[in-house]
């Protein structure tokens, strides 16, 4: 059940009483984590101005997920750490989030900034590579010199 508005707490809420009432306990951790990553975006930016700005980014929602996540399943097992609550934090910040937006706004940048620290000068040539392909895609095909047949008629 997604709530068609994401400012819309009632519906919000149904979805959490429906979770509940189904005693699906991974799903209601999951909008745990939702509500506690929407908490600190929307108000953990009142302690400092770059606190703020580092917030209003993607990557800050995907890595706040991914720590308030591991601290609840590290608060289930009561402070043990292993293999397994790794695993289930693991799980509950790719429900949480989604798998899409864990690959998309955390992995992907990072290996871009790993690759281009490692290989800068293969980046630059890919990135020439894309824009040339980017331009040739956009090309208009040029007239040709003779009028076709058709036109002649």
């Amino acid at each position: 059940m997604t709530p068609e508005d994401p400012n819309d707490l009632g519906s919000f809420f149904a979805a959490i009483l429906s979770i509940v009432s189904a005693k699906q306990w991974a799903y209601l951790i999951a909008a745990g984590v939702v509500a506690a990553v929407w908490g600190l975006k929307k108000y953990g930016g009142k302690i400092h101005p770059t606190v703020e700005a580092f917030l209003s980014t993607d990557p800050a929602g995907v890595l706040l997920a991914c720590l308030v996540s591991f601290a609840a399943a590290l608060f289930g097992t009561n402070g043990i750490l292993s293999g397994a609550v790794l695993l289930t934090a693991g799980k509950t910040a790719l429900v949480a989030m989604g798998g899409f937006a864990l690959i998309n706004k955390l992995l992907i940048p990072l290996i871009r900034y790993l690759v281009g620290k490692i290989w800068p000068s293969e980046v630059k040539q890919i990135e020439q590579r894309a824009q040339q392909l980017e331009l040739f895609k956009n090309a208009k095909p040029a007239k040709p010199a003779a009028p076709a047949l058709d036109e002649i008629k």
